[in-house]
């Protein structure tokens, strides 16, 4: 069809004109109306009543041309002005200054802005909750690296000790398999110093049920602890020594788990900050005692501080000789994770000769196991087991000790019908003579 208005052939199915814009169903030509008609009734001839002024019904009737009413301006009648839409060019109402947008389009945008808006709310929301939980996981791992100290894992950060191969290897090499003698002249003047150092993991836990299935330990801490030790001689006796022994015993550091709090709170090592001074009796054999009052090995004086502590049968040692003892070593663990001194059956093994710190030393070799358990202090965990493994090395001309390396690994248990508790201690006990 043409357009009413400026004539242009316009689209097929279009209601806008292309050319100038103008509907394709209005016509902007004047359209000539009848002129109005009074009304007022007038009075005929023949007596009919006919409206308004001029020629008569009858005549009107007779020449075809009847009587209109008065109609109301088109204008008032007209739709808006209406333009193409920017963006599908569908005809739509003009909204004062504002690009022409049909309702299918706006309604188009307000959905997309509205699906945007969704998009980002839910994404703020994701945003919000990742961030919540990384906060949480966060807090968490500082939670448990508090507990668990540089660690990895919550209450069970703490990795147990790696103790190696073979405990004391570096103390054997270049060790020469020949004979030796062991003298006991204990240096008659000067101070001989020691330095006993702890480094040990302690672990409580407790299972129950067929399975065995584990709870949350009680303690789990890893600690580090120094004694350091000056001995003289006082006394020399025809079958003793006297000794004078001063100590003094430092916790380093402590981390882990104490009844699900920070084990840097609570201190388990049980002599921290001990100072002590005693007269020691050393005999020949066995472990040297104390003159007054009672001697703690590993505290007052370093575990298999002279080569009579071994109960090596004679002081000539040859070539792959073995013996057996039993030594007080402080390598067992209480009911509390205190480290407690102990009775070990120990077997004894001659490794050879080599020089080390400046003395001519003997080599041996140490095995030992736990045997029963006695004192308060382990209440009802009356099952030792683990073992202890070691290398000591010897002056050949005083029998002191120079240096010693021991592998822990024991434990204590406690059984009951249901339920067993255990105590377990893993690490290195040292010992330096300087």
């Amino acid at each position: 069809m043409d357009c009413p208005t400026c004539g242009s052939e316009a689209l097929i199915g279009a209601t806008r004109c292309t050319g100038c814009g103008g509907s394709l169903y209005r016509s902007t030509r004047t359209q000539t109306l009848p002129p109005p008609v009074d009304a007022q009734p007038q009075a005929t001839s023949d007596g009919d009543a006919v409206a308004g002024d001029g020629p008569s019904a009858k005549a009107k009737i007779e020449s075809g041309v009847h009587a209109l009413p008065a109609a109301p301006a088109l204008a008032a009648h007209e739709p808006e002005a209406r333009s193409l839409c920017s963006l599908c060019l569908t005809p739509c109402d003009v909204v004062a200054g504002a690009k022409p947008i049909c309702p299918g389009c706006r309604n188009a945008a307000e959905a997309a802005q509205h699906a945007g808006a969704s998009a980002q709310t839910v994404k703020r929301r994701t945003t919000r909750a990742t961030t919540r939980r990384r906060g949480s996981l966060a807090r968490t791992l500082s939670w448990l690296l508090v507990l668990g100290g540089a660690g990895a894992g919550a209450v069970f950060l703490l990795p147990r000790l790696q103790l190696g191969g073979d405990a004391g290897a570096e103390l054997v090499a270049g060790a020469r398999a020949t004979s030796a003698v062991v003298n006991a002249e204990f240096p008659a003047d000067g101070i001989t110093q020691f330095r006993t150092t702890y480094d040990l993991r302690i672990l409580r836990e407790r299972s129950s049920g067929a399975i065995r299935l584990k709870s949350p330990p009680v303690f789990d801490v890893r600690q580090v602890a120094t004694v350091a030790s000056e001995i003289a001689l006082v006394e020399r006796g025809e079958l003793a020594l006297g000794l004078d022994v001063r100590a003094a015993c430092t916790l380093e550091s402590e981390r882990g788990v104490v009844d699900l709090r920070d084990g840097q709170k609570r201190t388990v090592f049980p002599w921290d900050r001990h100072i002590g001074v005693m007269r020691v009796v050393s005999r020949p054999k066995g472990t040297p005692e104390a003159a007054e009052g009672q001697l703690v090995v590993g505290r007052d004086v370093p575990p298999l501080l002279t080569f009579g502590t071994t109960w090596a049968p004679k002081p000539e040692l040859a070539a792959g000789a073995e013996w057996e003892g039993d030594v007080t070593l402080p390598c067992l663990p209480t009911a509390d994770g205190a480290v407690a001194p102990s009775g070990f059956r120990c077997t004894f093994s001659y490794a050879g000769r080599k020089i080390a710190r400046g003395a001519d030393c003997v080599v041996v070799r140490v095995v030992g196991e736990p045997g029963p358990v006695q004192g308060a202090e382990f209440a009802s965990f009356t099952q030792p087991g683990g073992s202890v493994r070691g290398t000591l090395l010897y002056d050949t001309r005083s029998g002191l000790l120079v240096q010693a390396e021991l592998a822990v690994d024991t434990t204590v248990r406690d059984e009951e019908q249901h339920a067993t508790e255990t105590v377990h201690m893993t690490g290195r006990v040292t010992i330096d003579r300087k």
